[in-house]
């Protein structure tokens, strides 16, 4: 996570061209970010159906995901671009403090779902999440990123380079370059490393349960189309998940990673524009949850319809609830009652 102060190490300002064509994506972004999980929270709040356990993570991720394009998007770019730290002394620890925490809480959080989606699809007759188990877990979420994010409170310094004109930087004074590194090394670990790792494993665990478990009960091919609709829709959704929070991440972990290793590239003429590149492609991370959540799943995309006034009466297309159609349970399948259940699972994913 590059913090407000690598802008001070940056050349120069980007030119006039880039500077609009910057301002325009992280304007969208910031605005898609807020506007977009603050509909999450809103279809979420509105309809009882859909303010479950699961539902919880997600209004928790979409809060802290407003957070970052409030704080984390515009706070850290106009700096970069004005070449100066223009927000005061208080801003300075504060704004990278809140970046960090809400990143941390939004990635922690989409690491919990991935866990809890494993739970439901692949073992569904285990003790699941209790609104009492999901709140301690979402409190440790937020303990664990306000007491990694204080580091940034306690080492952010606004320092006068020199500059004739006054121009000042919020950049990083750590005691000592050991204390830096380890402190670098466990926000790389704990935001991206563990948490890729983790989600890769659940939704690929996922994945091959759906593909080789069978449709419980007798041949019905209205619903074993169906079924394989919704298995479709939960292999996309996490192959969308883990492809996403990889590529988004990848560039702004491997350029925090390069600068410390090789400090002489932070000298390369067009860092700058590396940095911004990196940094934006991260922060649209936030953005894109909403688009995944939301259109592959048919309850959110209902309330989107809703909210927005698209609903039409056309004829119901997509998948219908398992217990639609002809089911045999019978005790001479002893796995057949772990297989439905995993099935309603996934309807409710669906």
């Amino acid at each position: 996570m590059a913090s407000n102060g690598t802008v001070a190490v940056f050349n120069s300002s980007p030119s006039l061209t880039i500077t609009v064509v910057l301002s325009l994506l992280y304007g969208v972004i910031s605005l898609m970010s807020v506007l977009g999980n603050a509909l999450v929270i809103f279809v979420v709040l509105r309809n009882k159906k859909l303010r479950t356990i699961t539902n919880s993570f997600l209004v928790n991720l979409a809060i802290s995901d407003i957070i970052q394009g409030l704080f984390a998007t515009p706070f850290q770019f106009a700096p970069a671009i004005l070449f100066r730290w223009p927000f005061g002394d208080f801003m300075c620890p504060f704004v990278p403090f809140v970046k960090t925490l809400s990143i941390l809480v939004s990635i922690g959080t989409l690491t919990v779902i991935s866990v809890d989606r494993y739970f439901a699809v692949c073992h569904p007759l285990r003790r699941r999440l209790t609104p009492y188990s999901a709140v301690i877990t979402m409190s440790i979420i937020w303990i664990n990123g306000i007491c990694t994010s204080i580091p940034q409170l306690l080492n952010l310094r606004i320092l006068d380079y020199g500059f004739p004109d006054g121009r000042v930087f919020c950049a990083p004074v750590w005691s000592s370059e050991k204390s830096r590194n380890i402190y670098h090394l466990y926000i790389f670990v704990t935001s991206y490393a563990v948490p890729l790792f983790v989600i890769t494993v659940a939704y690929s665990l996922i994945v091959k349960k759906m593909y080789l478990s069978k449709t419980p009960g007798e041949s019905n091919n209205a619903r074993d189309k169906n079924i394989a609709k919704n298995k479709k829709k939960v292999i996309t959704m996490g192959m969308v998940l883990v492809v996403l929070f990889a590529l988004c991440w990848l560039p702004l972990q491997l350029y925090d990673f390069l600068k410390y290793v090789t400090p002489d590239i932070l000298r390369y003429e067009h860092i700058s524009i590396i940095w911004f590149c990196s940094n934006w492609l991260a922060m649209s991370n936030a953005a894109c949850n909403p688009f995944v959540y939301g259109l592959l799943n048919d309850n959110f995309k209902k309330e989107y319809r809703k909210v927005f006034k698209l609903n039409k009466i056309t004829p119901r297309v997509g998948p219908v609830p398992i217990g639609d159609g002809p089911r045999v349970i019978s005790g001479s399948e002893p796995n057949q009652h772990l297989q439905y259940l995993a099935y309603k699972a996934l309807c409710a994913v669906c």
